[in-house]
């Protein structure tokens, strides 16, 4: 299934309807598992808010805020015994914060900003482990939003140290001329099967 955002209130999945709706903005549900349970953090105007799920894909309960900050597409990762949140903070900046705790308390990370530069600061989907490194894939915002999606592998994440290093080659997704990405992609949802295969659901702009 494909989330996203359909208005301001609501989150949907295609061919699904509305999952979660709420009485201000809502778009970017990432949604991962964790200790048997399903979980998801949509970008909202009330911070980095925590939801639960009951009853996929339909029953979603608020269980608290993550962070209070006002930012976009939040995208949290568990990586070597610690939860990682990446935050879209504008202008340009993407923050870092950890926890040893799915639910906290999150700590900023004393390399954050970790970016400040339009075009690889907005977060564009879930950080994948590619040989047992952090991928995290990055809009581009020039010259429009969503003009296409660079990736950056993390060579260094520790408490103390941040550090990561383009894949080449780049942008792995971009505009295509034609069609429905004609004009740019600004989001990649990655997943790798049993069979060590891989699989991605993509936006595009036409």
């Amino acid at each position: 299934m494909i989330a996203h955002a359909e208005s301001e209130d609501s989150v949907h999945w295609r061919y699904g309807g509305v999952v979660l709706r709420e009485s201000f903005h809502l778009s970017y549900p990432h949604v991962f598992e964790w200790e048997g349970e399903t979980y998801m953090t949509p970008e909202s105007a009330h911070g980095v808010r925590l939801y639960r799920c009951s009853s996929f894909p339909r029953s979603w309960t608020y269980t608290g805020n993550l962070l209070s900050i006002e930012g976009a597409d939040p995208t949290l990762f568990r990586f070597e015994e610690r939860w990682w949140l990446f935050v879209y903070v504008a202008p340009n900046l993407l923050r870092l914060f950890f926890s040893e705790s799915l639910t906290g308390a999150y700590r900023e990370h004393p390399a954050s900003p970790i970016v400040a530069d339009n075009t690889r600061a907005r977060p564009a989907g879930r950080i994948i482990l590619h040989n047992g490194a952090p991928i995290r894939f990055a809009q581009v915002g020039e010259p429009s939003y969503g003009s296409a999606v660079r990736a950056f592998r993390i060579t260094e994440l520790t408490p103390s140290s941040y550090r990561e290093v383009e894949v080449s080659p780049s942008p792995p997704l971009g505009a295509s001329g034609r069609g429905w990405n004609a004009n740019g992609m600004h989001h990649v949802d990655a997943h790798q099967l049993d069979d060590g295969t891989w699989i991605a659901a993509v936006d595009g702009r036409s």
